[in-house]
Formats: C-alpha cells, structure tokens, sequence
C-alpha cells in the first residue's frame, strides 16, 4: 500500500514481531508545503478525505494555533512560515549549553530525544550532549507549558560552533539591524563588497570545515556567490543564491507579492557543478586556527547575516542529513523517535 507523506508518519502493526515475515511500504512524495498555513480560520471547518480505494483508514489531523509566546533566547530563527520558524542551537558530546527561556510558566515541563538531556529550571533551559554518543547528530528539545509547546532543534558534534548577532563585531561598513516586524532577529547587515563582520566563538584549531551562514536577500538572485569567507587565502565562497526546490522557493521568494522581504535561510559553499536543490553536498573550507568568521559580500547587494555555524566535515551521510534539516525546513525525523524526561 502507498503512505502520501510529507513528513513523519508511524505505522502500527498489531502482531508479534517473530510472527512477521516480512513488511513492505511504499512512500509518494508529494511537492507542496507540509505546514498549511493560514488555510483553517477560526470558527467552523470541514475538511473532506478521499481515499483511493474502499478500504477504510483512520485519519488523525494535528494543528498549531497560537497559544503563547514562548522565547528561547539566542537560538537564531530559520523557515519560511512566521511565528512557525526553526530555532537552532548546538553543543559538543558532554558538554552542555543554556539559553534564557522567558514567557513560560512555572510549571512547564521539558522533554528531549534520547542524545541530550534537557532541564528548565527558573528560566534556564540547559542542554546536555551524552558523551557516549561522539558521531554528529540532530537531537530535539520540546519545552511543554499547559498545552503550549516549543521546540528547539540541537545540533551535537565535536567543535562545532554557532555565532549569532551578539557576538558579531562589525570591522568595516555595514550595520547592526534589531528585530522587527519582518524578522524574529538581529542580524548583521552588509551591502559593499568592502564591508566586513566578524562573528567570534570559542577557538577552533585548523582543519577542514564546513561554514553556513543563515541569511536573507533581495529576491531575484539565484545560483551566484553572494556571501565570502575571509581566509588566509582570500575570499572563500560561503553562500549563494542556489535553491528553487519548494521549500526554499517559499523561503525567497513566498512573500514578495506583498513587496516584503524573504525569511532566514542557511546557505552553504557547495561542491563545484552540484547547484540545484537536492542534489548538492556542502564543501570544506580549510581554515586556520582561529575564534571567529569574517564574512564579505561577493557582489553589491544587501545580505542579511544572523548567525554563522561551523562544524568539522563529516561524511557524507550526514552531510545529507543537514542539508535536510536546515533546508529543508520542515524535515524533523524526531518525531518518530523515542522521548525521554
């Protein structure tokens, strides 16, 4: 049989597993948003399921309203529908890191995928990355408040590192914009090609790595290097204007009707001749031993930088993994794994 599926999806099958031979589904892909957005009003609905042949099926719809405004604090934003975006922090195996949590109660609760280990304690949410477990990984933290939930993706790996706004240091031209009406975030704003900012984090010794940068631009621009590295041998590509897939296409593009601007995104150098979504595999950037990345416009144009990341290469499985994650936008493979307190 055929699962019309987006997204995760759980299976259940009443029988003991030593009595099952075999299990076979089939998965369709179908090429439209995941996250309806603005589609149910408040007040009376209906909604109408057609199956393909007379067998029965069990159906069960889940649907966000606004409940309350939960903010996980220096955890920078990514996607493409407001209020709805990704928040993404990271962590090193055993170590851990807290983020200020403000507008949840008391008594809300906190529950994590079986890689971390989360606390919420007086506004403090920590998170700790089992030592045991040193290959690369997402994990999910879900912070429960009567009902209301949040959500915080966490990227665990050796010397990975994430800068936001905070710790940016504008070396040459550009400016530092505060949040809006059209951004959840503070980010770094640079249109010369001569402009200059430095996002600082904890050293890294030298090595390969992989440098995203989540940014938003002017629509119009596709498949050109936008955004540079500064490197001991010049300007390293970082970010280019390359997606059309679905997803991303919202992300660029989906609120230029109204003449507004696109959501924060996370770009990445890629390999040469691989340019159209999803075919294309992050690129190492060798660096030097160093504690923050300088970043250039490649061209004149506006670029909006909120946060900068950088992660040792890893292979090339879970390269495929983050770009599902952080491009995809709505990829969240958690939800078919086991929870714990």
């Amino acid at each position: 049989y055929a699962i019309r599926a987006r997204q995760a999806y759980y299976i259940k099958v009443k029988a003991p597993i030593d009595k099952i031979d075999s299990f076979d589904a089939t998965t369709e892909m179908m090429l439209n948003s995941r996250v309806q957005n603005g589609k149910l009003k408040s007040g009376k609905n209906t909604l109408f399921f057609k199956a393909r042949s007379g067998e029965k099926a069990d159906v069960t719809v889940a649907y966000r309203y606004d409940a309350k405004n939960i903010v996980i604090e220096d955890a920078p934003y990514a996607g493409t529908i407001p209020g709805n975006e990704r928040q993404l922090g990271v962590v090193e195996p055993g170590k851990s890191v807290t983020f200020t949590v403000t507008g949840a109660d008391k008594s809300a609760t906190v529950t994590s995928t079986c890689g971390v280990i989360a606390k919420l304690e007086n506004g403090k949410l920590t998170v700790t990355a089992k030592a045991d477990r040193k290959a690369p990984r997402f994990d999910n933290v879900t912070i429960n408040d009567n009902g209301a939930k949040k959500e915080l993706t966490i990227l665990v790996g050796d010397k990975v590192r994430l800068a936001t706004v905070k710790d940016a240091k504008l070396l040459k031209g550009g400016k530092i914009a505060a949040p809006g009406k059209d951004s959840p975030q503070s980010c770094a704003v640079v249109k010369d090609n001569s402009d200059r900012v430095k996002f600082n984090f904890a050293e890294i010794p030298a090595g390969e790595y992989m440098v995203w940068t989540l940014t938003r631009i002017k629509t119009g621009i596709e498949r050109s290097p936008i955004l540079g590295t500064v490197t001991g041998k010049g300007i390293v590509e970082a970010m280019r204007g390359i997606n059309s897939g679905n997803e991303f296409y919202k992300a660029m593009y989906g609120t230029t009707r109204n003449k507004t601007k696109g959501r924060f995104k996370w770009d990445i150098r890629i390999d040469k001749d691989q340019n159209k979504y999803p075919y294309y595999s992050p690129r190492a950037t060798t660096l030097e031993k160093c504690s923050g990345i300088t970043i250039a416009p490649m061209r004149n144009m506006e670029v909006e930088v909120a946060a900068v990341m950088v992660l040792p290469m890893v292979d090339n499985v879970f390269r495929s993994e983050m770009v599902k994650t952080l491009c995809g936008l709505n990829y969240e493979p958690w939800k078919v794994q086991a929870h714990s307190k």
